[in-house]
């Protein structure tokens, strides 16, 4: 893998000491997957099994990868987090996948992150105050809504609705609140929608419940657009 302009290496998101935007300001790049020849992944194995592969502190090693990446370089350090190797150095390091040269001694230490596989990503640093991002102030403020008296009283419309769901109101309201959202609110059909539900399966209210899909089925007629969203929902009441 490989990143390009300022990285920050990360352990649970908590940037590694000397591991911040500075120090790798041109990017960062790392060997994935387990070694050649190896069952067990690196950041699983104890000392005894490193010091096995030749990996000991101030001693040239060699780490051959499945991928056919080599990192022969001289040990310089290594990281343990929770018992789990997850950083080692190298000094006088050269890295390359066949004929290709991925690092050299000149470009200084060589960082390697340890890990056999790579199990989500997403955007953004993992220690964002670490990384110091910066975000400008926006020009605009944000708007104050103003609701106008109709508005309002459609609002209340929603959480008589909403009452009649939780329990607190008797569900005989519903054919009131329908008659006042069709004479006085004509450019909403979501509440009317909600008041279809309610009415579902209910023998007291199964005219009612005639009454407002006709008048949903009028507003699939004004346009497509109504048509879709109208549909959409009377199809996800009937799925339940």
């Amino acid at each position: 893998m490989q990143f390009t302009g300022p990285c920050q290496l990360s352990f649970q998101d908590k940037q590694l000491n000397g591991h911040g935007k500075d120090y790798h300001s041109h990017g960062f790049s790392s060997p994935v997957g387990k070694l050649k020849g190896v069952v067990t992944p690196l950041e699983m194995m104890n000392q005894a099994e490193l010091k096995d592969l030749g990996l000991v502190i101030g001693r040239e090693s060699l780490l051959e990868f499945e991928s056919g990446v080599r990192v022969k370089g001289v040990l310089r350090s290594m990281v343990w987090e929770n018992g789990h190797l997850i950083l080692i150095s190298f000094d006088d390091c050269v890295v390359n996948l066949g004929e290709q040269v991925l690092f050299q001694p000149e470009w200084g230490t060589f960082d390697m992150a340890i890990g056999a596989s790579i199990f989500a990503g997403f955007a953004g640093p993992a220690d964002a105050r670490a990384f110091e991002l910066t975000y400008p102030i926006p020009e605009e403020k944000t708007h104050k809504i103003h609701y106008s008296e109709q508005d309002k009283a459609l609002h209340r419309l929603y959480q008589k609705v909403r009452n009649i769901r939780e329990g607190h109101e008797n569900s005989e309201q519903l054919k009131f609140i329908f008659s006042e959202l069709v004479s006085n609110h004509p450019n909403d059909w979501l509440c009317a929608l909600e008041i279809y539900e309610l009415t579902q399966n209910r023998s007291e209210l199964v005219n009612l419940n005639k009454e407002v899909l006709s008048y949903l089925n009028r507003w699939k007629e004004i346009s497509s657009q109504f048509e879709i969203l109208v549909q959409n929902g009377l199809d996800l009441l009937h799925a339940d």
